[in-house]
């Protein structure tokens, strides 16, 4: 291996002659490196309750009503009959002059003290009917995007090329009832962060994503820039359910516990900003 230098070339070749460093082609170096930390927080996409099911039993003790129904009523009164009343006593017979024992019947009234049972309409307390409704929470749909200059390069530098270093952390979480806590891959410690990076992420039970979040280091200008976003489709819970019942026909639509989407990023960048030399 030999080393030559010459009119500001340097060039190194191996035992063979041949060259496997040339200063003469373009070579990176680094014009600047940009630092600062950046913290955001991703806002809450927002719910709502949407009715799945409703239900009702027409058959619940816990719900009474009164109702009018004929019942067979009895009652101790005094009720009087009109007929023949017989008794025996004695008679007098003009023709003999004599008395005798017989049975005598006269028409009249009978009044007796007996137990009387009538159908009657009375009212009745009976079980009611209840009525219920079942609802889920349904994430809206969300985008969302904010950008943030991480600092300036120097003027008339003209950049090719960014290296972009991190180090994030989530300090507050974003959570789904069904799946739990949005998955996010991000190390704690440092990770190259060229281009777009995924932040974190949330699936369906099925495993399709619905949510996704990322953060862009890029050169607008003279000012390196870092941008937040935040998609999310609309999303309806599995398991985010409530219910609500009352004693009728007509039920409240029931809240169903809502999702707590929002998380926030506190992040360390380190950018280096390099050229090739020509």
């Amino acid at each position: 291996m030999s080393f030559s230098a010459s009119s500001n070339n340097i060039t190194v070749t191996d035992s063979s002659g041949a060259t496997i460093f040339n200063t003469d082609t373009p070579m990176p170096h680094i014009t600047n490196v940009i630092t600062a930390t950046q913290a955001h927080t991703f806002p809450e996409s927002g719910d709502s309750s949407h009715v799945i099911a409703y239900y009702g039993s027409s058959a619940d003790s816990t719900c009474p009503v009164n109702v009018q129904v004929w019942r067979e009523v009895c009652n101790y009164e005094y009720v009087t009959v009109w007929g023949n009343i017989c008794s025996w006593d004695y008679v007098y017979d003009y023709g003999t002059g004599t008395y005798s024992y017989q049975e005598v019947c006269a028409y009249g009234p009978t009044t007796t003290y007996e137990n009387v049972c009538r159908d009657q309409l009375v009212w009745e307390q009976q079980p009611g009917p209840v009525s219920g409704t079942v609802s889920g929470n349904t994430v809206s749909a969300k985008d969302h995007a904010a950008t943030y200059t991480l600092g300036t390069v120097t003027s008339g530098t003209s950049p090719d090329f960014l290296l972009a270093l991190m180090t994030a952390t989530r300090t507050t979480a974003g959570a789904q009832h069904d799946m739990g806590t949005f998955t996010s891959a991000i190390p704690a410690n440092k990770i190259a962060a060229n281009g777009s990076t995924v932040l974190e992420s949330a699936f369906e039970p099925g495993g399709a994503s619905w949510l996704s979040r990322i953060v862009s280091v890029y050169l607008d200008g003279d000012s390196v820039k870092a941008e937040f976003k935040h998609s999310n489709r609309q999303y309806v819970g599995w398991t985010d359910m409530g219910s609500a019942s009352v004693c009728g026909l007509f039920p409240p639509d029931a809240s169903a516990a809502a999702s707590n989407t929002s998380s926030t990023w506190s992040i360390i960048f380190e950018v280096y900003v390099g050229k090739f030399t020509t």
